[in-house]
């Protein structure tokens, strides 16, 4: 047996092992705590978890069309990117728990334009793309996320403090 098939059977045995826990864990964070609970299931029953140690790259543009959606269960992500005029990386955003990447990488098809790196020692659940594209088309809250992005989010908290502010009169 491959290493990598091992990690993986391993990931996924980890995750399979703590179904409810990493349930709970992921709805403390949107979009997870807006879909429907068996979409999540559904979702939660396909990823495997896999650890990065600090400094060890995730994804990175020379790996190609992107394979896997992550979402950061525990450490820091940073993504970087070598900037126009510069000659070494700059951070360009961090990723903390309960976030994930790379949406418009996989929407795209394509390579992420970013290494995402482990910032700190970390564990990301992974979706292979296929159970993605799933997802994406079963649960209308994730594909509104994974299409709108942050604009979605801020909608969100839009409508609950113009409903506060109702309740509030």
């Amino acid at each position: 047996m491959s290493k990598d098939l091992a990690m993986q059977q391993a990931g996924r045995a980890a995750v399979l092992q703590n179904v409810h826990g990493t349930m709970t864990f992921l709805l403390g964070y949107p979009p997870f705590n807006q879909m429907e609970h068996s979409h999540l299931a559904w979702m939660v029953e396909h990823c495997q978890l896999r650890f990065y140690a600090e400094g060890e790259s995730i994804i990175r543009p020379q790996d190609g069309p992107v394979q896997h959606f992550y979402i950061l269960k525990q450490g820091l992500v940073r993504g970087e990117r070598v900037l126009a005029g510069q000659s070494l990386p700059e951070t360009t955003f961090e990723i903390s728990a309960g976030e994930c990447f790379p949406l418009a990488a996989l929407i795209g098809e394509r390579a992420t334009r970013t290494e995402h790196l482990a910032g700190e020692d970390c564990f990301c659940l992974m979706l292979p793309r296929s159970d993605f594209v799933r997802l994406f088309s079963l649960s209308p809250v994730f594909r509104d996320f994974a299409l709108r992005g942050v604009s979605s989010l801020l909608d969100q908290v839009n409508q609950q403090a113009q409903l506060q502010a109702t309740e509030s009169l």
